[in-house]
């Protein structure tokens, strides 16, 4: 499929609620009003505009970029990378208990989960890495947000994770009141990553 991209980027010290606010301009909602295709309004690492699905295996769907770069996320949580200049090579999401949870985190009732995920990562200086976290999603209560086509009401998730290696780092998750699918995502996922935003623009 092909891939449009609007010349969107984001600067490494805005906060996530205000990367996600700066995806929501006029050119970007007027060019995914006019693709009929499946679609995110994504910034990662300095790539970033309008992207459609280009493939989906399960609950994983992959985003690719003009360059060939391509996104991993796992029932829209990130996992993996190709063609970044920092990636992200692998993710493992386990409940507390360091099981395969069923279902996801975010997909569980209640207002606050704990997990633990794993993930192996290469720097822009091409060295691996690999860690794992504690994480707590702590939820708010259900809010009207505005999105790049639509005006839904969300809840409002804040996920902090505490790594073994000592750094914590933060995100931000947006997720439906009833079924609890992620239509937003604002945050680092894994230690001094480059800043990940993306909101659904039209649905898959």
């Amino acid at each position: 499929m092909a891939l449009v991209l609007s010349g969107c980027t984001i600067g490494s010290q805005r906060s996530p609620s205000d990367v996600v606010a700066s995806l929501r301009g006029p050119d970007l909602a007027a060019q995914a009003a006019d693709l009929p295709y499946a679609s995110l309004a994504l910034d990662l690492a300095g790539h970033g505009g309008l992207v459609v699905l280009a493939s989906q295996q399960a609950s994983t769907t992959y985003w690719q970029f003009r360059d060939g770069a391509t996104l991993a996320l796992e029932d829209g949580y990130p996992v993996a990378s190709a063609g970044l200049r920092d990636e992200l090579l692998g993710t493992r999401i386990l409940d507390a208990n360091e099981a395969s949870p069923p279902p996801y985190p975010w997909r569980q009732p209640g207002s606050e989960v704990h997990y633990r995920i794993e993930r192996q990562w290469q720097d822009a200086e091409g060295n691996l890495h690999q860690d794992s976290a504690r994480v707590a999603l702590d939820c708010a209560a259900p809010a009207t947000v505005e999105l790049l086509l639509t005006r839904r009401r969300l809840v409002r998730c804040q996920e902090t994770s505490h790594w073994a290696g000592g750094a914590i780092t933060e995100a931000t998750l947006w997720r439906d009141p009833e079924d609890r699918r992620l239509w937003a995502y604002a945050g680092q996922p894994w230690p001094d990553a480059p800043t990940l935003t993306w909101q659904i623009a039209r649905p898959w």
